[in-house]
């Protein structure tokens, strides 16, 4: 999905959040990336993009939406959640998904963590472009925090889960 597809999309969901049926947003990246692609290159740079895509999507419900935003950047939509508890289980298993070593075309095995920031949405009067970078913020957090993790906060509120 593109980028004008992820937005239309978020929209949506935004509007149709319930305090009993709030959503999340994770914002994710590929940590140290950019190594991969200057020691490996941009070809296999670009396999590990479509594995990275294939495996986060398997590792979520049919009913989240997963797309990549640019460059190894993606965000993954899930309605439906109760709390902070479950996103936070769903970033968890994001995370442990993405451990396990990718074997790439060529014969090329590379070991590749990730970083989530994730805020749960319950219909506080904010904007889809808010939303993003609340959850971008978190991602950073998360980064600055020793990657290989994830952060999920509620908006409004700064109580986290690491």
């Amino acid at each position: 999905m593109n980028r004008a597809g992820f937005e239309a999309s978020l929209e949506t969901a935004m509007q149709d959040v319930t305090s009993a049926a709030p959503i999340a947003l994770f914002y994710l990246d590929i940590d140290r990336f950019k190594s991969i692609n200057d020691g490996y290159g941009h070809g296999v740079g670009d396999l590990l993009l479509k594995a990275f895509a294939e495996r986060l999507t398997a590792s979520l419900r049919a009913s989240d939406l997963v797309a990549r935003l640019g460059g190894d950047e993606f965000v993954v939509i899930a309605q439906g959640l109760h709390d902070v508890d479950a996103a936070t289980g769903i970033a968890d298993k994001m995370v442990e998904a993405i451990r396990v070593p990718f074997e790439l075309a060529g014969g090329v095995t590379l070991n590749v963590t990730t970083c989530i920031g994730a805020v749960v949405f319950g219909g506080a009067p904010i904007d889809a472009a808010q939303l993003l970078a609340s959850a971008d913020a978190a991602l950073y957090r998360a980064k600055r925090t020793g990657r290989d993790r994830a952060i999920v906060e509620s908006v409004g509120t700064q109580q986290a889960a690491a």
